[in-house]
């Protein structure tokens, strides 16, 4: 498994390293305090700097939604921030079904175009290789 901030992409900038978001104006956040005390123990200068500015969230799909509107950048899991993607676009899709007949069609554009700049950073901060280990029956 592998730990990555989700962070916006836009025309102009994509962060892709921890250096590149210290350096951004972006806030940035996640889960737990677990996650806080992991960058506030690290050795690494740029990890340790993250600490001082992030922000605990509550809420994953309160976070994606930041993200969206380039006002966030959020830690996570890859797989967990693959499916919170995933996840924002079915419920694009669901608001398009329901308003496709409605005067609200600007807001479902607008969440549309908001999804295209979503991007996983490249930099990975936490390289955690995971097993699963099962029980074998011997005949």
């Amino acid at each position: 498994m592998n730990f990555k901030e989700i962070v916006i992409s836009n025309m102009n900038v994509t962060i892709d390293t921890l250096q590149e978001l210290v350096a951004s104006r972006l806030m940035y956040g996640g889960w737990g305090e677990i996650n806080l005390e992991f960058f506030k123990s690290s050795d690494d200068r740029t990890i340790k700097m993250i600490s001082e500015n992030f922000v605990m969230v509550n809420s994953s799909e309160a976070a994606v939604d930041q993200v969206a509107e380039a006002s966030f950048a959020f830690y996570e899991n890859t797989y967990f921030l693959k499916e919170a993607l995933v996840k924002r676009q079915l419920r694009f899709q669901s608001l398009f079904n329901r308003n496709f007949m409605s005067n609200q069609i600007q807001e479902v554009k607008n969440l549309a175009k908001e999804d295209r700049t979503l991007h996983i950073m490249s930099d990975c901060i936490i390289n955690m290789p995971v097993s699963i280990g099962k029980y074998r029956v011997r005949s």
